[in-house]
């Protein structure tokens, strides 16, 4: 009972304090400049908010009196600390080295002055592990483990890296500020924790940090925000040339706006089952392997005339995408581009510099009903097409001149093919197969006096018809 009046006075407590007070650099949390190391404000007449500044790492507990470490509510420190400072914070939070609760009621806490630095004690010893210890610019895994009077926290603007289930068992928090510095992420800081908002510093810097350690899905408790506001659409910032996947791991991005100043959109970029809008500028030249991959929520997407290069798989699983337009500047279309888009139902690559059609490029699109490929389209790839069952008919321009193995299979409702050239292509596959349409006839319509130069197999199984 002792510990729920705690936390209910401690949430009271800094829901007042931040209502009350600015976050500057000369602040101390309560609307109060700070003219020394030690720099107390009444907030409550026993209630004491309190700005610390350490001249050494490990000298936190020096700096507050052992009488008032349960009471002190807010919290703003100064200064390089340790994990001896990481320790006693998390005594004041509510949380012991074991990760047991305590008597203390810091709730709002204030590092983004504070930098961390390696040393002093192991702040955890967690299950008979004594390896929770600090690194230099590193906010360490564990660091607020069980700390269960923590509301809200700003970290180190200085902090480079975060590690992972940094507040579990945090069960009150609500507000984390994330560091401005922030270069790399490892593993899901927020993993196992409870909804909470975390509000990024520098949009632009979070396209660039390194999140290869980090899990595919950071934790779905996460409300990402930034300056407060919730992140829900999206306009790239300035100075970015290739976009990377991160910023898709903020789950409230409905609506993405991606400015010409973006160059490639990079691998898995926009790939995200939430998104259900994306404007892109003139001057993107290259969209990369899934860069669109599961998003099934989109209808419609307008490639601007600067787009040169479309990836391997860069559509794949977009379902609900019924229009595209591909501008006459593509040049080169990656494998299964279009795989299992079972919306889309015609695509005009005509006017396309493309010159050749990947295995599976249109492989699963069941309702691609108008399909024109370009006029220097020279290779048809390994099943190019299987499962395109709306496909009726399909014209074959005359640059084509290899056709690879099954390119039609299971193209259950295609009737006619329309040959233009006057040779018979090459055909990659088993020419006993009839073109993958398993052994179905159709009508195989060809150039005027040509016939006699398809009369082989495959070519030779259907019914050829000059035109």
């Amino acid at each position: 009972m002792r510990k729920f009046h705690n936390y209910v006075f401690a949430l009271a407590l800094a829901l007042c304090v931040a209502s009350c007070g600015g976050d500057s650099d000369d602040d101390d949390g309560n609307g109060n400049g700070n003219t020394g190391d030690n720099t107390e404000t009444t907030v409550k007449p026993d209630k004491m908010g309190l700005t610390v500044t350490l001249n050494e790492p490990g000298t936190l507990v020096e700096k507050i009196d052992a009488a008032k470490k349960y009471t002190i509510a807010s919290l703003k420190v100064k200064g390089k600390i340790n994990g001896t400072d990481i320790l006693f914070l998390r005594d004041m939070a509510g949380g012991n080295e074991k990760g047991k609760p305590t008597n203390g009621t810091l709730a709002y806490l204030d590092l983004s002055d504070a930098q961390i630095v390696k040393g002093g004690r192991a702040y955890l010893n967690y299950q008979k592990y004594d390896a929770f210890v600090t690194k230099d610019n590193t906010i360490p895994t564990g660091m607020f483990f069980g700390c269960v009077s923590l509301i809200k926290v700003y970290l180190p603007n200085s902090a480079t890296k975060m590690e992972g289930t940094i507040f579990k068992g945090c069960t009150a928090i609500e507000n984390v500020y994330l560091p401005s510095s922030l270069n790399e992420i490892e593993d899901d800081p927020f993993s196992e924790s409870k909804a909470l908002k975390a509000d990024i510093a520098n949009l632009k810097r979070w396209n660039d940090i390194d999140m290869s350690k980090t899990r595919s899905i950071m934790s779905e408790a996460v409300t990402y925000t930034y300056k407060g506001k919730e992140i829900k659409e999206l306009t790239v910032p300035s100075g970015i040339t290739k976009l990377s996947s991160n910023y898709m791991l903020i789950k409230g991005i409905t609506a993405v706006n991606v400015p010409g100043s973006v160059k490639e959109i990079g691998e898995q970029a926009l790939a995200s089952v939430n998104l259900k809008k994306v404007t892109l500028g003139n001057g993107i030249e290259k969209i990369g392997n899934d860069a669109f991959r599961w998003c099934t929520q989109i209808t419609s997407l307008q490639i601007p005339n600067t787009v040169k290069h479309l990836g391997k798989a860069c559509f794949i699983h977009c379902t609900a995408l019924e229009e595209l337009k591909i501008p006459n500047s593509v040049e080169s279309l990656g494998a299964y581009a279009f795989n299992e888009c079972t919306s889309l139902k015609s695509l005009d690559l005509s006017s396309t510099r493309i010159t050749e059609l990947q295995p599976r490029t249109f492989a699963g699109c069941t309702k691609l009903k108008d399909l024109k490929l370009p006029n220097g389209l020279k290779n048809i790839g390994e099943s190019a097409l299987w499962k395109a069952t709306g496909l009726k008919t399909l014209t074959i321009p005359a640059s084509v001149t290899y056709i690879g193995d099954h390119a039609f299979l299971s193209c259950e409702n295609m009737t006619e093919l329309h040959m233009k050239s006057k040779t018979a292509p090459k055909y990659g596959g088993d020419k006993g197969s009839g073109l993958g349409f398993g052994g179905r006839k159709i009508d195989l319509y060809v150039p005027k006096g040509c016939k006699e130069a398809y009369n082989k197999t495959p070519w030779n199984y259907h019914n050829i018809i000059e035109e």
